[in-house]
């Protein structure tokens, strides 16, 4: 859990010593259920006098904003409750996910005079804007491990993505040897290079799919090879068929098109905000 430090032009608890009382101090719970996290504060509370009635007559409320930045993927939820629970989709996250708790000013607040208030502000009374920050809570992290990454165990033990030696251009995929090689242009290697570890389902989607779907098709022209066996083991666990080989593909993959479209609306919903 961490906490974290703005300038203000007005007092806000939780923010140095802008307002000399208790920080609020909660815990997060977290639940994985099968492809669901779910997320818990049993007890948003806050024992800051004037916050508290600010609460509880509805001119401020809790805000708790969700984000992962490897995915894009961003959420917030704004509540009056006392507690509160989140359960998400966890395709949309990987790795370090932050959850930010805050109050903030649901109406207009004239002559705000917080208890506790530092006095260097002396007898200053404060109007707070509809939306302003009133305290900030604490900064949970944590750390999503991956479900599923093809370029990880199992397909990582078949799939081979390198750097090739022309500038420019499509790919190459190279079935002969006992993995599938995956060549990109040095440009293309650079870039992808950026995203690897950032973007997995627009890889999923743009690339892993198309080397699945063409190594599918022709699986049973290099049945003798590694990537053959391994690949064609995937297929039957999933009891899936090779006469398919786009849609078998996309099976293997848990829908990439469908995770990438859903991952780019929510960067793009966050843009627009």
């Amino acid at each position: 859990m961490a906490t974290k430090t703005i300038s203000y032009p007005y007092p806000v608890l939780g923010n140095r010593d802008d307002i000399l009382s208790s920080d609020i101090d909660f815990d997060l719970e977290t639940e994985a259920i099968d492809n669901r996290l779910v997320l818990k504060i049993p007890q948003l509370n806050v024992e800051h006098p004037e916050l508290k009635e600010l609460l509880e007559v509805e001119s401020a409320a809790w805000l708790i904003r969700i984000r992962c930045s490897r995915t894009y993927f961003r959420v917030v939820d704004l509540i009056s409750k006392s507690s509160w629970s989140k359960t998400l989709d966890s395709s949309n996250l990987e790795g370090e996910v932050v959850i930010d708790v805050s109050i903030i000013a649901t109406k207009d607040i004239s002559d705000y005079y917080p208890t506790g208030m530092n006095e260097d502000y002396g007898n200053q009374r404060f109007d707070i804007e509809n939306c302003s920050v009133l305290a900030l809570g604490p900064s949970f992290k944590i750390q999503i491990d991956k479900q599923f990454d093809p370029l990880k165990a199992p397909m990582a033990s078949f799939i081979k993505i390198k750097c090739g030696e022309f500038n420019s251009g499509p790919f190459n995929i190279i079935l002969e040897d006992d993995l599938i090689e995956v060549e990109l242009s040095k440009q293309d290697w650079s870039e992808y290079s950026g995203i690897k570890d950032r973007a997995y389902n627009v890889l999923h989607s743009s690339l892993i799919l198309p080397i699945l779907s063409e190594a599918i098709s022709k699986i049973d022209d290099y049945s003798d090879s590694l990537w053959s066996s391994r690949l064609k083991a995937l297929i039957d666990e999933q009891q899936l068929e090779i006469e398919y080989p786009l849609h078998t593909a996309q099976k293997l993959l848990r829908n990439p098109i469908s995770r990438t479209f859903k991952s780019l609306n929510s960067f793009l919903d966050n843009l627009e905000r």
